[in-house]
Parts: C-alpha cells; structure tokens; sequence
C-alpha cells in the first residue's frame, strides 16, 4: 500500500515479519538476519545500500560454501602441444613456429555470473558502507 502523503511505503506480509530484512531473508529463504544487525543498519547513514550490501555479501557467502560456480568455457590458443581440435586456418600457422594454434574446451570458474560478482563487489568496497560490512 503506498501512502501518498508521506511518500512511505507500507508492505503488509501474510506472515508477521518485524522488519525489511526479514522479509528478504524470507524471499532469498536464507537465515534471518539478527536483530543487532537489523538495528545497525536501520541507523546506518546509507542504509538501503548497506541493506542489499549486506544481503548480497550473505548470499555470495552461501554461495562460496557450495563451491564457486564453473561452466566450460570453449578457448583459442597457440600452444607447444596439440591439446582439443588443430586450428589449420589460423594464420600464424607458419609465423610462430613450435606453436600450434589449438581450440580447446576448458571447465574454469571465469564466467560471465563470477566476474558480475566480483565487479559488483569491488564497486561496493568503493562505497562508503559500515566497518564490519565492508570487512565482510
């Protein structure tokens, strides 16, 4: 419901939920955010950053505790052995002798969902954010 004279917004849950966060950690169905916290960041000078901050940083954290996420990844490259398929219409074939232009599949965790993560993290810890958020 949004009241129009004040400019608030008022999100009225099926379930009792005591706060923003809750009801996020209730949508991303990770663990609740503790109370402490709740009240940390609710006084935060930049709070709804440090909100989704904060959110983020949890849920990248349940992520690296499964292991980062990897995908092959198909790659070009000139190497001193014959590794994947033989690139013969590679014009450094007779420029480079010694190397053989290959094309190769790799299973790496360089893929375009971790560099979103890492970019947005490091675009983050050039924010102003709370001490023990931005050490998290």
């Amino acid at each position: 419901m949004l009241s129009s004279q004040s400019g608030d917004i008022d999100v009225i849950t099926k379930v009792p939920v005591p706060n923003i966060l809750a009801l996020a950690s209730l949508a991303y169905r990770t663990l609740w955010i503790p109370a402490a916290v709740g009240h940390t960041l609710l006084e935060s000078v930049n709070s709804p950053l440090d909100w989704l901050t904060l959110l983020l940083v949890t849920e990248i954290e349940a992520l690296l505790a499964h292991g980062v996420r990897s995908d092959y990844v198909l790659d070009e490259d000139e190497l001193p052995f014959i590794r994947g398929r033989l690139r013969f219409d590679h014009s450094s074939i007779a420029a480079r002798p010694g190397l053989v232009p290959c094309e190769f599949v790799d299973f790496v965790s360089d893929i375009p969902e971790n560099r979103i993560l890492k970019a947005t993290l490091e675009l983050l810890a050039a924010h102003h954010l709370l001490p023990g958020l931005k050490r998290r």
